[in-house]
């Protein structure tokens, strides 16, 4: 007995000493008021997918037990992207990666852990990390660990593909993708590009990624909807990718059909602004990804009306300091245009009630001295340039993941709406979506936001011409459904992140920044996803929304050059040039009732106002001072015959008849005469 006693002892001991080599008290907590505390992991540097193993041990109550938990290192948001009990350690390590999902109890587990540095945590499970600023007064002991790129070769490229695109004509790139892989490639995923002869295209970024089955030769997908096919692209370009995310050296090129790329507006927008979210002011890779989109707006927009921010500008509301770094770092920047706040979760987060943390909000949102908003709601509208800017928010205490718009939030929002005359655009900003809309507010990732949003669903089927713009999920612009609804309902869009990048279906953090440039144009709406780290345009986010945002092609301007040709009269025109006008009129007419693209109505508009242009006046009488020296001897002139539309006809042409008649039969007398006095 005395022997195992004595080996226990021997391996408590040995176990000390290694958490005293990799770990350190991180808290200010007294680990001696738990009893003792120990902290394990096999490793401090991990590869991609990786297990990591851990044990861990506090001895307290049995009915208040620990657990291990993995955070971000120096991140003030996360709660724990993977958490098991440290009892469930006690008979041999367990894997850390594959614990259970993140500390705030809505994050889907994560496939696969990225690149990154990590802290190993053990916290007392009554002191929770989850949206609590102060969690490091929590942990009780820690250990620092990365985790770096997976070693892997690259893929073999693809042989063959083909690109499908739907309608040719209209400039999207909606559309069928085929890709053929060798056998054993090796490959994750197919990327595509759009590119030239020579490679990739300058500007863009890569279009979404389609993953690729174990062992298929063959991966097939859609292109995103709505997108752009850019102007100067010539071909797509096809990648195989490989599992640390590496393109293969070779790529497969699919020449474009002629003519099938988007035609950009010429001339500047009727207006401009910057639709983004998640900012979350707090770490120094967060401040560097705020400065890099403020200074790339500053830069390619200099005539944006805005820059909108649907919420979570600061990670934590009560931190003044961050607050006041958020525009500070603003201040830096000339050139820009005043930015708009919302109000998100995060600055909620630290409050135990409603009206300090809108309080906070208000204090620091600096509103032009313009708008007018009723006190001490965190919702606004404002006006510019004759379009209407709507900013909502929370409308109860609730520092999780989701709102409440609230009736009384609603009722504005309505009378708000209802001041719209006609189908000009209205720009809608909240933190939180709607559930099962856009990219992260699937039921089952449970990033969705807004708990009462039925009634706001209902209201947005009157107003098609209303552009929703929300964030916190962090989905990257890189995915499906990045912008849902459009045409006859209103247009809503996943602003991404600032601060950083979320994978939808793993929760996967992402390196990355992203935002909208939204430019509006008399006849349609572009919505322009932006790498603010890269300074691209992402390219299966460049969103365009016909015509006046109803989705049918505007015929006023036709209509109304129909309406100019149909009170033309034909007899005043030569049959040729009349018969190509009536054609263009027919054409003009059938388009009005046909059309679904407004290129097909602008094509009929020129076509029509050609014609008109090109009609051939039938020939007036002209006066004797404009007989042509030149005409023939032995023909009239129009000029010289009688004119019967004169108004002084009647008895003065009768009298002009008779007297034409006497001199007529008096020449013929003396003619003859003359001739009878020369036979003589």
């Amino acid at each position: 007995m005395k022997k195992v006693i004595s080996s226990m002892l021997v391996a408590i001991m040995l176990l000390s000493l290694m958490v005293g080599i990799v770990s350190f008290p991180a808290s200010a907590l007294n680990p001696a008021d738990f009893g003792k505390v120990t902290l394990w992991s096999d490793k401090t540097v991990y590869e991609v997918g990786d297990p990591i193993m851990v044990q861990g041990s506090v001895e307290f109550s049995p009915v208040a037990p620990a657990w291990i938990g993995l955070i971000v290192r120096n991140h003030s948001e996360w709660g724990g992207l993977r958490w098991v009990w440290a009892k469930d350690s006690v008979n041999g390590p367990i894997d850390l990666a594959a614990g259970g999902k993140g500390g705030n109890h809505n994050l889907a587990p994560y496939q696969s852990l990225p690149v990154g540095e990590y802290t190993i945590v053990i916290v007392p499970n009554d002191l929770p990390l989850a949206g609590d600023v102060n969690r490091k007064e929590n942990i009780l002991m820690s250990i620092d660990i990365e985790i770096v790129e997976k070693k892997a070769p690259l893929s073999m490229a693809p042989t063959a593909a083909t690109y499908e695109i739907k309608d040719p004509t209209s400039g999207l790139a909606d559309g069928d993708i085929s890709v053929e892989l060798p056998a054993n490639h090796g490959a994750a995923s197919v990327q595509a590009f759009w590119g030239t002869k020579d490679g990739k295209l300058e500007g863009y970024t890569g279009l979404t990624p389609i993953n690729v089955q174990e062992n298929a030769t063959l991966v097939v997908g859609e292109m995103t909807k709505n997108t752009i096919i850019p102007p100067e692209a010539t071909h797509i370009l096809f990648y195989s990718v490989n599992a640390t995310g590496q393109l293969s050296e070779e790529y497969v090129s699919v020449a474009l059909p002629e003519g099938c790329n988007f035609k950009m507006p010429e001339g500047k927008p009727l207006i401009e602004f910057q639709a983004i979210s998640d900012i979350h002011i707090s770490t120094e890779i967060r401040e560097e990804h705020y400065k890099a989109m403020l200074q790339d707006i500053a830069k390619n927009s200099p005539d944006s009306v805005g820059i909108f921010v649907a919420g979570d500008s600061v990670d934590s509301g009560p931190r003044d300091d961050w607050w006041e770094q958020l525009w500070a770092l603003y201040d830096e920047v000339e050139g820009l245009p005043h930015m708009y706040l919302g109000i998100g979760n995060h600055e909620f987060s630290g409050y135990n009630n409603y009206e300090s943390a809108v309080n906070q909000f208000l204090k620091y949102l600096r509103l032009p001295d313009s708008i007018e908003k009723e006190d001490g709601v965190p919702y606004y509208d404002t006006w510019i340039d004759d379009y209407h800017f709507i900013v909502l928010g929370n409308a109860v205490y609730e520092p999780g993941v989701r709102a409440t718009i609230g009736d009384e939030q609603y009722a504005w929002l309505e009378s708000k709406l209802a001041e719209a005359t006609d189908d000009t655009p209205i720009f809608l900003f909240m933190h939180q979506g709607m559930m099962n809309t856009v990219s992260g507010t699937a039921e089952s990732e449970k990033w969705w936001g807004i708990n009462d949003d039925a009634k706001l669903r209902q209201l947005l089927k009157k107003y098609p011409n209303v552009f929703f713009f929300t964030g916190h999920t962090h989905s990257l612009m890189d995915w499906s459904n990045c912008m849902y609804g459009g045409g006859e309902n209103a247009a809503l869009f996943n602003t991404a992140s600032v601060a950083d990048l979320w994978v939808p279906s793993t929760g996967e953090m992402l390196v990355g920044s992203q935002g909208y440039y939204v430019q509006v144009y008399k006849d349609k709406v572009l919505v322009r996803g932006r790498d603010f780290v890269t300074g691209e345009w992402v390219a299966s986010a460049q969103f365009v929304v016909n015509d006046r945002f109803s989705g049918k092609p505007s015929t006023a301007d036709l209509k109304l050059l129909i309406a100019d040709v149909e009170a033309l009269n034909v007899a005043d025109y030569t049959e040729e040039s009349w018969t190509a006008l009536s054609n263009a009129l027919t054409a003009a007419k059938s388009t009005i009732d046909t059309a679904k693209r407004q290129e097909e109505v602008d094509s009929a508009l020129a076509a029509l106002e050609a014609a008109k242009k090109a009609l051939v006046t039938k020939p007036i009488d002209e006066t004797p001072d404009d007989k042509p020296d030149d005409k023939p001897n032995d023909q009239t002139p129009e000029e010289e015959k009688p004119n019967d539309t004169n108004e002084n006809s009647g008895c003065s042409s009768v009298l002009s008849a008779g007297a034409i008649a006497l001199i007529t039969t008096a020449g013929a007398t003396v003619v003859f005469t003359f001739k009878k006095r020369k036979e003589d």
